[in-house]
C-alpha cells in the first residue's frame, strides 16, 4: 500500500462496541520543531496502540524512494519518533 493511500485511509477509528477494555489513543510525531497530529487508534494498551499506529501510517524506505512524501504528510517516516497518548 502506498503512502498516499495510507494518508487517505487514516481516519479516527471508532471504539469497538461491547469491548470496554479498549481506549482511544492520539498519535503524533514531532517534525520540524512542531507536533503533528496523525489521528487516533483504539486499542487496549499503549504498546498495542503503537503497533496500530505503525501499521496504519508508517512508510518504508522503498515507498519513499518511489514517491516522496510532503513534510506535513500524515505518515511515520523510518526512524522517526512518535507518541501515543490517551485521547482526552
Amino acid at each position: 500500500m502506498s503512502a498516499k493511500t495510507r494518508m487517505k485511509r487514516w481516519r479516527k477509528q471508532p471504539e469497538r462496541k461491547g469491548d470496554m477494555a479498549h481506549r482511544t489513543w492520539s498519535v503524533r510525531v514531532m517534525r520540524e520543531g512542531r507536533a503533528l497530529r496523525l489521528g487516533q487508534v483504539a486499542e487496549s494498551s499503549e504498546s498495542l496502540a503503537r503497533c496500530a499506529a505503525l501499521s496504519r501510517s508508517s512508510v518504508t524506505e522503498e515507498e519513499l524512494a518511489g514517491a516522496p512524501c510532503k513534510p506535513d504528510a500524515c505518515v511515520i517516516y523510518p526512524d522517526e519518533d512518535f507518541d501515543v497518548t490517551p485521547a482526552g
